[in-house]
């Protein structure tokens, strides 16, 4: 089984990538890890903050990863930015039914609410050389992919008025 988790900046796609493997202890590929591979070792004239760009570049590398680990019948734990809404149109039905996929998404209101504990945490897991939020892109962000997962009807958790805890997370990413 792949577990997929996509969605927006800040939203803890790491840590709850670091929470499933340690309670399935099955691997897990960063896209951030595979986007800075690329970038540090030139494979590709891209910045960190080229996000269309950069999906166009990993998408394709990650999903021939998740068919490589579906053929070879192994669990994998996939999580980033880089995943497009409409993933599931570059699978076949067989390759789709082996993967859960959620998006994690912020509301307009959870944003305005929340700075303080979103930038609190911006640094829970990896340590961002710039941890600076620039809330009016976070926000263009999450409505610009809540608008594209409607269309594709992707998985979604919308987080509105408080994180959900680490329990309702790990249900949610294996009912998507």
């Amino acid at each position: 089984m792949i577990d997929r988790i996509a969605g927006s900046s800040h939203s803890k796609k790491t840590l709850l990538a670091q929470r499933l493997l340690e309670h399935r202890k099955i691997p897990c590929l960063s896209q951030d890890h595979l986007k800075m591979g690329l970038i540090r070792s030139k494979t590709i004239d891209l910045r960190v903050d080229q996000d269309a760009q950069l999906t166009e570049v990993l998408w394709p590398i990650t999903r021939e990863i998740i068919r490589t680990a579906i053929e070879n019948e192994q669990h994998l734990i996939v999580e980033g930015c880089y995943i497009p809404a409409t993933w599931a149109d570059d699978l076949t039905d067989a390759k789709r039914s082996h993967i859960h996929c959620l998006f994690l998404l912020f509301s307009a209101r959870y944003l305005d609410v929340h700075r303080e504990a979103i930038q609190a945490h911006a640094c829970c897991i990896e340590q961002r050389a710039d941890d600076a939020i620039d809330w009016a892109e976070l926000l263009r962000d999450n409505r610009r992919l809540l608008a594209e997962v409607k269309r594709a009807g992707a998985s979604d958790l919308l987080i509105d008025e408080v994180y959900p805890d680490e329990k309702t997370l790990l249900a949610a990413i294996q009912q998507a």
